[in-house]
């Protein structure tokens, strides 16, 4: 088994993030949308939370 770290494409990690913000209305936290959201996008949580605080940065 490889110990690569998967690569994905900026867009994807975009979109991720946009994910992230847009459902963050919906739940009592940040943390909760992005629990739900990384496994269904096959990630991390803390990937997941890291490319949303990279995307606000800009």
């Amino acid at each position: 088994m490889s110990n690569k770290s998967k690569r994905f494409p900026p867009e994807f990690r975009d979109r991720a993030a946009r994910m992230v913000l847009e459902e963050e209305k919906n739940h009592p936290s940040r943390w909760s949308a992005v629990m739900m959201i990384a496994p269904k996008l096959d990630i991390h949580p803390d990937t997941l939370s890291k490319w949303t605080r990279l995307h606000e940065r800009g």
